[in-house]
C-alpha cells in the first residue's frame, strides 16, 4: 500500500528520530507477524527508498480513526491498531521511490540500520534521486557509489 501511495502514513511505537526527517531511508519489507511468508515473503528485504517528513503522536483512538484513510489500518487491529496504554504515532511519507528488484536487508534490524543500506542501482541516478526524494541538493558524500558501479550505498545520518 505504501508503494502504490495509497497509505501516506506509516505507523509505530515510537517517534521518527528526528537525524531520519527528510533523509532517504531503506524501506525494509519482512514476513511479520501476520504471515507474509504466505505472501511470498520469506526473509526481509529492501522494496523502496523513502522519505518521511514528520511524524505526529495519536493521543486518542478518535484522531486514529479519523485518520484511517491516511495510514489504513484497520481501526480495531489487534496488533497493529490503537490501544491507549501504548504510544502510537504516524510518520508522514514525504516520497517514496520503489525499487525495480528487491535487496537483501541488512543482517541488523532497526531503523538505525535503513539509512546505510547496500541497493541495486537498478539504472537510477542516485544523486538526482536524492534531491527528488529529499527536495536537498545532492552532495557528493550522501551517495557514495562502490567499486561496483551496480550498486550505491544510502547515506549515513
Amino acid at each position: 500500500m505504501l508503494l502504490a501511495g495509497h497509505k501516506t502514513i506509516e505507523t509505530r511505537s515510537y517517534a521518527l528520530p528526528s537525524k531520519h526527517k527528510g533523509r532517504p531511508l531503506a524501506l525494509i519489507e519482512t514476513p511479520g507477524p501476520l504471515g507474509l511468508k504466505m505472501a511470498g515473503v520469506s526473509k526481509a528485504q529492501i522494496i523502496a527508498i523513502i522519505v518521511f517528513e514528520e511524524s505526529f503522536r495519536y493521543t486518542t483512538k478518535k484522531a486514529w480513526a479519523a485518520d484511517h484513510e491516511r495510514h489504513l489500518v484497520a481501526i480495531d487491529d489487534p496488533i497493529f491498531g490503537y490501544d491507549s496504554s501504548k504510544p502510537k504515532w504516524g510518520w508522514v511519507v514525504a516520497n517514496i521511490h520503489p525499487l525495480t528488484l528487491p535487496a537483501p536487508a541488512p543482517d541488523k534490524k532497526g531503523i538505525v540500520f535503513t539509512n546505510n543500506c547496500l541497493v541495486p542501482n537498478q539504472s537510477i541516478d542516485f544523486k538526482e534521486l536524492v534531491i527528488q526524494l529529499s527536495g536537498k541538493p545532492a552532495e557528493s558524500k550522501l551517495f557514495k557509489l562502490l567499486a561496483k558501479p551496480a550498486q550505491a550505498r544510502l547515506p549515513t545520518g
